[in-house]
């Protein structure tokens, strides 16, 4: 007769996850055992503070590109163009929890942090020639500790291997969401 779970039954998988396929940046040619890899880019520019009616400007770093133009007192204040990278997510191409291949939406969910030491050895020639290691970033700073306007740094993190515990839909090998249901998102991490 039909096996339990192939009408996609709920069910209740603990584990580790375990990453057959690691994700990569190609960017930086960067990749690490997780499940998910996020790249944060950040730029060393100017970004307006108002606190009540008042405005103030600080150099800071700021993810995104902060669009000097709308600042209620851009003279002063430009930030350059826009950044030429951005932050992105990459996910496994494979992750296994108790031997079940998870859905992209449940690596996706899949909780917590932690930094990826970049390896400038790693790097394309390209950004080699730009990018320094400083810390965790990599980093355009000439000086990272005297960072200048229009600077770039780009970090990396990981959602850490931890057991979890996963509550969702199987289908047949797979993890899936169960279809939209009113209480929530069909799936539980």
């Amino acid at each position: 007769g039909p096996q339990p779970g192939q009408h996609g039954s709920m069910v209740l998988v603990s584990g580790t996850p375990e990453v057959v396929e690691h994700p990569r940046d190609e960017d930086f040619n960067l990749s690490a055992a997780t499940p998910v890899l996020q790249r944060r880019v950040e730029m060393f520019q100017w970004r307006e503070v108002s606190i009540g009616d008042q405005v103030h400007y600080e150099l800071d770093w700021s993810d995104g590109w902060q669009d000097s133009e709308k600042f209620r007192q851009p003279r002063g204040h430009a930030n350059p163009p826009r950044i030429p990278l951005h932050g992105r997510q990459f996910l496994a191409g494979l992750v296994r929890v108790g031997g079940f291949a998870l859905d992209p939406v449940l690596v996706r969910a899949l909780p917590g942090s932690e930094p990826v030491a970049p390896d400038p050895a790693h790097l394309p020639a390209n950004l080699a020639a730009s990018f320094s290691l400083h810390g965790q970033y990599l980093t355009t700073s000439a000086d990272p500790a005297a960072p200048r306007l229009g600077d770039v740094r780009v970090s990396w993190q990981a959602v850490p291997l931890q057991p979890v515990t996963i509550f969702a839909r199987l289908d047949g090998n797979r993890l899936v969401p169960a279809p939209q249901a009113d209480e929530g998102p069909g799936y539980e991490v």
